[in-house]
C-alpha cells in the first residue's frame, strides 16, 4: 500500500456536491463515468494544490435512488464520506498482504472499477470503522498503431486505437479541440467496444500522433487524417462518432467522402460560431490558465500529448478562424447525408442548446436529437449512462 489515492463521498446530488467542492478547492471536475457493476456514477475532482499529484476527491450517485452499494449507504447513513482509497502495485498482492494481517476482504477477487482501475474493498469492521478500498491503476488505452499520413506537405503518423476486433460494425470516434483519445474518446470507447469494433484517433498535432508542423489546423487536415484512419484498418465504410470540433470534422468528413460515412453521432459542436464564442474557448486553451488549475491539469496534458502547448496554441489560431468559416460550416452540413444523432448536454457550459444542438439539428437533412443531463461541455464529464442508450440505438439501427 503505498498512498493515498482519493476520498469516496457518496451523495445523491454529485452537481451540488461538485459546485460547492469547486468553490471551496478551486478545481473542476477532470473525470466523470458510471460503473454499471456498481450502480454508480463517479466524479472525481482534484484534492491538491495546483498540478499536485493524487489524493483526489471521488464524488458517488447512484444510478437510481437505493441502487447498489452507495444507494444502501446513502438510505442508512445519508450523505457523507463513503470510504478512503489506497493506491497499491498490485491488488492481488494487497488483498494477500490485508488478509495476512487478519483483515478480511469483502471479495474474494478484484472488480472493475472507474477510470480502469482494479479494486477491492476492505471489511470496515476490521479497519476502525471505515470502508477502506485498494485500487490498481491500469492503463485502459490499447498499444496505439501509428497511421501513415500527408497532407499540406506535412508528412508524419497518427496515432490510432482499436478497442475491440468482434465482427461488429466500424466505428471510429474522433475527439475535440486540443484534445485526444486519453483524455476525451476513451470512457466512451470502452462502453461501446461491446456493441462495434471500435476505432479512435488521435488528430495530427494532438495526443500522442506527429506534430505536423507544416499543416495549419483544419476541418480538411481532421477529415482527411479520419479518411487515413480508415483506410489504415481496411475499414471501406464506417459510423463516426465525433465530439465538439470532432463533430465538425466528422461532418466534413461525410461531405468529402459520402460513400464512407455510414451513420454519423455530432455531440457537443456548433456550427454557430461567433467572435465572443471564439474568445470563450481561446480563455480555454490558455496555457496560463491551466496551469494555474487546483488539480492534474498540466501534469495530465503533459502525459497525454506531445506537447500541450504548441498544441493549445495552435488550436487557439484555429478556433479564432471559426467565426468566419461559420457559413462553410453550414453549407457543409447542408450536403451531409448520412443519418446523424446530434447531442448535447441540456446545461453545456460552451455552447447553449440554442448555439450548438438546436440549430444543427434543424440544419441536417437526416437528423434526430438528444438532449442529455449535464452542465459541462467536456465529454469526459458526461454522462455516458444517459448518453449511451441513444447513442447505441441510433448507430445501430437498421441499415447502418
Amino acid at each position: 500500500m503505498t498512498s493515498l489515492d482519493h476520498i469516496g463521498l457518496a451523495t445523491d446530488d454529485a452537481d451540488a456536491l461538485s459546485d460547492l467542492l469547486e468553490r471551496l478547492v478551486g478545481g473542476r471536475p477532470f473525470a466523470s463515468e458510471t460503473v454499471d457493476e456498481q450502480n454508480v456514477t463517479v466524479r472525481f475532482l482534484p484534492a491538491g494544490a495546483p498540478g499536485a499529484p493524487p489524493p483526489a476527491l471521488e464524488l458517488l450517485e447512484p444510478t437510481e435512488a437505493g441502487a447498489g452499494a452507495v444507494g444502501t449507504f446513502l438510505e442508512k447513513r445519508g450523505p457523507g464520506v463513503h470510504h478512503l482509497a489506497l493506491r497499491v502495485a498490485s491488488v492481488e498482492a494487497a488483498m494477500q498482504h490485508a488478509s495476512e494481517q487478519g483483515v478480511r476482504l469483502l471479495s474474494d477477487e478484484p472488480r472493475p472499477g472507474a477510470g480502469g482501475k482494479r479494486v477491492a474493498f476492505l471489511h470496515p469492521k476490521d479497519t476502525g470503522g471505515v470502508l477502506v478500498e485498494l485500487c490498481e491503476h491500469t492503463d485502459p488505452l490499447p498499444q496505439a498503431e501509428r497511421v501513415p499520413f500527408a497532407h499540406d506537405g506535412a508528412e508524419g503518423t497518427l496515432a490510432a486505437y482499436e478497442f475491440s476486433r468482434a465482427d461488429n460494425p466500424p466505428l471510429l470516434l474522433l475527439h475535440g479541440a486540443a484534445g485526444c483519445t486519453r483524455l476525451g474518446t476513451l470512457p466512451l470507447a470502452h462502453r461501446l467496444a461491446p456493441h462495434f469494433r471500435v476505432v479512435a484517433l488521435d488528430f495530427p498535432g494532438h495526443g500522442t500522433s506527429d506534430r505536423f508542423d507544416g499543416a495549419t489546423f483544419s476541418l480538411d487536415l481532421f477529415a482527411e487524417s479520419a479518411r487515413a484512419t480508415l483506410d489504415h484498418f481496411g475499414i471501406e465504410r464506417a459510423s463516426v462518432f465525433g465530439f465538439s470540433m470532432g463533430g465538425n470534422a466528422a461532418l466534413r468528413f461525410a461531405e468529402r467522402h459520402p460513400n464512407r460515412a455510414t451513420r454519423l453521432a455530432v455531440h457537443g459542436a456548433s456550427i454557430a460560431w461567433t467572435e465572443a464564442l471564439a474568445e470563450r474557448m481561446a480563455v480555454r486553451l490558455d496555457p496560463a490558465a491551466v496551469e494555474g488549475q487546483n488539480g492534474p491539469g498540466a501534469g495530465a496534458l503533459d502525459a497525454a500529448h506531445r506537447d500541450w502547448r504548441a498544441l493549445f496554441a495552435r488550436a487557439e489560431r484555429f478556433v479564432r478562424t471559426l467565426p468566419a468559416r461559420t457559413e462553410a460550416m453550414r453549407q457543409t452540413t447542408d450536403r451531409v447525408d448520412a443519418p446523424t444523432l446530434v447531442s448535447a448536454a441540456d446545461r453545456d457550459d460552451l455552447f447553449a442548446l440554442e448555439d450548438g444542438a438546436l440549430p444543427l439539428h434543424r440544419r441536417l437533412p437526416d437528423a434526430r436529437l438528444a438532449v442529455v443531463p449535464g452542465r459541462r461541455h467536456a465529454l469526459a464529464q458526461t454522462d455516458l449512462g444517459a448518453l449511451l442508450p441513444p447513442l447505441v440505438g441510433h448507430l445501430r439501427a437498421a441499415g447502418s
